[in-house]
């Protein structure tokens, strides 16, 4: 099943970071700083 969803650019832009990290194109660090976190508060695992 196929649906559509709907999200603001923000959170669209979070999760391509999010995926740039699992994808291993991004650090952690680079990830928080694109994000505005302190780069202890992102723990993607």
């Amino acid at each position: 099943m196929k649906g559509c969803i709907t999200m603001s650019n923000k959170k669209l832009d979070r999760l391509r970071i999010i995926e740039k990290v699992v994808d291993k194109r991004l650090t952690q660090s680079e990830a928080a700083m694109s994000l505005n976190l302190s780069i202890r508060k992102p723990k993607w695992r």
